[in-house]
């Protein structure tokens, strides 16, 4: 028996889980920054748990990328 595995089974869920986890990561930068100019009256603490959740999502992404 051959032990050669074809490209696609290789690459492939490591090529669709870094695609669904970069649309991810965009949705979560386009919110924070539809959500900055928006609610501009929010208070500090909360933005400051809205930034720190964007700032997490990036370092968990460019690990990755």
């Amino acid at each position: 028996m051959s032990s050669v595995t074809p490209t696609g089974l290789r690459w492939g869920p490591g090529f669709i889980g870094l695609t669904v986890g970069l649309a991810l990561y965009g949705a979560s930068t386009c919110q924070y920054l539809f959500y900055v100019p928006a609610f501009r009256n929010d208070k500090r603490l909360l933005k400051s748990v809205v930034f720190l959740v964007l700032y997490v999502s990036i370092c968990h992404f460019m690990p990755v990328a």
